[in-house]
Formats: C-alpha cells, structure tokens, sequence
C-alpha cells in the first residue's frame, strides 16, 4: 500500500493558511483589548485627593500624571478634594488650572470649582505645590488633555 506523498507546495499552503488564521485572530483580540483601558478612573476628586495628599506629606512637588474621565454633569470643588483627613490644608489653598485645550464649555471652572462638565472628559490630572507659596495657590491642580501640558498647567508661576 503506497501512502499518498504530499508536496512541498501543499505544506507551504497550509502555513501560509495557518498564518492567516492566526493575523485573523490577533485582530480580533486587539480589537477586544483596545476597549479595555483600565488605567482611567472614574472618580477625579479621589485621585485629586490621593496626590494632594502625597504632595502635602511632602511640603512640595508634582504627582505623577494620571489619566481620568470626568463624567458628564460632574462637579469636583476644592473642599471634595481637601476631603477631612488633611486638616493642615485649607480648602481656599487649592486651585484648579485648565490647559487651553479645555475650554470653558467643556469644563466651566472658578479657582476652587470645576464642573458641571458637558460631556464626558478624558484628562490627565497633575497636582503641584509647595507650602510656601502662599496666596499664589500653595496646591494647585492641573488637568489637560495630555500629561506633559497637565504638568505644565499646574506650574507654580515665579515672582
């Protein structure tokens, strides 16, 4: 009984098919996993609470940018972020700095208040202080629509 020889052609062909099916099924699950983003919060006054909280332990500094949404209708002002367990910060101390790639409409901000936002925001979040700053915002909070302009809004001005 003589078994039936495949060619080279054939084997070349079933990789090559192999190949195709494995790009097809790649591109499905990245398609899945660029849904997914499980770095952005969903909670701005926490994250502003958490990194106010780091810098005042400090005395001085920026945080780490971080990425969260601000949901439509949402409002963050300086007392949510003070919260109650930084007493040595009075809430008039923080300030809130939007980079000019948010505008107003988007975000209606006051020195102490954002918010109510008008649809659902995606910024970065930097907050910067220093204690002896005084009356030009001794902890202020940045946010943007990428880290490095987050950082570069929350800069303490000189003079």
């Amino acid at each position: 009984m003589k078994k039936f020889a495949r060619g080279q052609a054939f084997e070349t062909m079933m990789l090559v098919v192999s190949v195709i099916v494995a790009l097809a099924i790649l591109a499905v699950l990245m398609g899945i996993l660029t849904n997914i983003n499980p770095n952005i919060q969903n909670q701005p006054d926490k994250v502003m609470h958490d990194q106010l909280k780091d810098i005042v332990s400090k005395g001085y500094g920026y945080s780490q940018p971080q990425k969260v949404v601000i949901n439509k209708g949402t409002i963050v002002d300086s007392k949510q972020v003070v919260g109650t367990d930084l007493d040595s910060v009075n809430a008039s101390e923080v300030q809130f700095l939007l980079d000019a790639g948010i505008t107003s409409t988007d975000l209606p901000r006051s020195k102490t208040k954002i918010g109510p936002a008008a649809s659902n925001i995606e910024v970065y979040i930097v907050v910067c202080g220093d204690a002896a700053e005084g009356d030009r915002g001794k902890y202020r909070i940045g946010l943007a629509r990428s880290a490095t302009k987050a950082s570069t809004a929350c800069a303490i001005p000189t003079g």
